[in-house]
């Protein structure tokens, strides 16, 4: 591995403070730069900085970018505040109209780190059953949630957008925090049906979140979204979170992978799982018991080529703009005919484009 990236994983790998010290006095300034907007980008900050001070390392990172870790990670400390006093909020929103919603993501995760502001949370992921979605939607919109992006949609104008996306338009509200109301967790483009979204919903479980009882997946679909949401959805881009996530569980139990490779029969997402956890386990070892699940599920496990090509993704900084934008597009159809068929690929492309330019002359603000 290159000293940039093991001075990344550092805190992953608690790389000794000498090791640190040479490596990150060797890196060239591309890789120094590459460094802090790749812990900013993927929002590794109150990680990084809570392993700078344990081991006395804050002299040794140059002044501005010390300087942007530590503003990013004091920020998402406050968001962090924010969000949980949000989640605590919507649940009881919901609970007093008979709904049960399934908190996602970081809200599922944030309680298996030892200090609240070493996970950062962005937004509040929500799953729903397709029954009670858009009654909660009509909830938050009736107590002064807002369209981030879009204007007010009609009940057909969500039908239509839930039929392309796998969430309903995010909504905010007087805490400018992000809400997103998924009635599945994957998407179309990916799965006519989405094959986990019934075993999360069947399996959620119940815990005490800051002195709040709230619906989370069970231990197994926490795991499984994790790394589906780092292969499948985000397509292994600025989500190396999901490595401290994973490793944070790991440490925290055992995990029975027999029984997480059993729930999920889809051969799909069972690559899927084997292949995040191969990339993460590229050059280090995150689970303590890697090489036997491996051995277990070898069937499962890409090529080392293949590994070396997601990681590589994995690491780099994936930025929104339009080639990237085209890129992706391009990328999902080619996918898409390769699973289905070139005529359904073509019908999938055009009614994609068309939902699209709906949107953008009618509904987008």
């Amino acid at each position: 591995m290159r000293k940039v990236h093991e001075i990344l994983f550092s805190p992953l790998n608690n790389l000794k403070r000498e090791s640190f010290i040479i490596n990150y006095s060797s890196l060239s300034s591309s890789d120094l730069r590459y460094l802090n907007k790749k812990i900013l980008s993927d929002k590794l900050s109150a990680i990084f900085v809570e392993y700078l001070t344990k081991n006395n390392l804050d002299s040794t990172i140059i002044k501005k970018d010390l300087n942007q870790l530590i503003l990013q990670a004091q920020r998402f400390q406050i968001q962090n505040l924010q969000i949980i006093k949000e989640v605590i909020y919507l649940n009881n929103l919901f609970k007093e109209q008979d709904l049960n919603p399934i908190f996602l993501k970081g809200v599922a995760v944030i309680n298996e780190y030892k200090d609240l502001s070493l996970r950062q949370m962005v937004d509040i992921d929500i799953l729903f059953k397709e029954d009670e979605i858009f009654k909660a939607y009509d909830i938050l919109k009736k107590n002064d949630f807002t369209e981030l992006r879009f204007e007010s949609l009609s009940k057909k104008n969500l039908i239509e957008f839930s039929k392309n996306v796998h969430h309903f338009p995010e909504l905010i509200g007087n805490s400018n925090i992000s809400i997103e109301l998924h009635h599945r967790i994957t998407s179309h483009n990916d799965f006519e049906e989405c094959p986990i979204t019934k075993g999360i919903i069947s399996d959620s479980i119940k815990i005490d979140f800051f002195g709040d009882e709230i619906n989370i997946p069970s231990l197994e679909w926490v795991i499984t979204h994790q790394l589906i949401h780092f292969s499948i959805n985000s397509k292994y881009r600025n989500q190396l979170r999901a490595f401290y996530d994973l490793k944070q569980i790991d440490e925290n139990y055992d995990i029975n992978w027999n029984k997480i490779f059993l729930k999920n029969e889809n051969e799909k997402i069972k690559h899927a799982i084997a292949t995040s956890i191969a990339v993460m386990n590229e050059n280090f070892i995150i689970l303590k018991n890697f090489r036997e699940v491996k051995d277990g599920f070898n069937e499962y496990f890409p090529l080392k080529k293949d590994i070396d090509f997601f990681f590589n993704k994995s690491i780099k900084i994936y930025e929104k703009n339009l080639s990237n934008y085209l890129f992706d597009k391009v990328d999902t159809f080619i996918n898409f005919s390769k699973a289905r068929n070139i005529f359904k690929a073509l019908y999938q492309i055009v009614n994609w484009i068309s939902f699209r330019t709906n949107i953008f002359f009618k509904l987008k603000k």
